[in-house]
C-alpha cells in the first residue's frame, strides 16, 4: 500500500464524512421548521409572530385572534404563500365566506382535532 493509496482512502472517507454531516445538518434543520398545514385542514393565524406594529394590518382583513380558517392550499406559483378561508355563520355580513390570498403559510397552524 503506497502513500498515494493511503492518501487516496483518507479523501473518499473525508468526503463521505462531510457529505453525511451536510446531510444530517440540513435534515434537522428542516425538521425543526413549523411543518406547513395539510390542504383543506382547520387552522388559526398566529398573530403572536407578528409584531405589534403591524397587528393592526391583519385585523384591518378581519383576522382575529383565535379564529378558525380553512386553509385551501400553499399557492403553487407562490411557494411560502397560501389561501385561506374564513367561514362566517354571521347572518348580518353580506357574504358569508372570505378568501384570503397571499398571506405566508408559516403564519398558519394547523389545529388538533381538540382544537376544532
Amino acid at each position: 500500500m503506497t502513500f498515494s493509496d493511503i492518501f487516496c482512502d483518507a479523501l473518499i472517507l473525508s468526503l463521505i464524512v462531510i457529505a453525511l454531516y451536510t446531510t444530517m445538518t440540513c435534515f434537522t434543520k428542516r425538521e425543526m421548521k413549523t411543518p406547513n398545514p395539510r390542504p383543506y385542514s382547520f387552522v388559526r393565524f398566529k398573530f403572536e409572530n407578528v409584531a405589534e406594529e403591524d397587528k393592526s394590518y391583519y385585523t384591518h382583513f378581519q383576522l382575529e385572534k383565535n379564529q378558525i380558517l380553512l386553509f385551501i392550499s400553499e399557492i403553487a406559483n407562490m411557494p411560502g404563500h397560501c389561501i385561506v378561508t374564513k367561514l362566517t355563520s354571521n347572518k348580518d355580513e353580506s357574504d358569508s365566506v372570505r378568501t384570503y390570498t397571499g398571506y405566508h403559510t408559516s403564519d398558519f397552524v394547523e389545529l388538533t382535532d381538540e382544537e376544532v
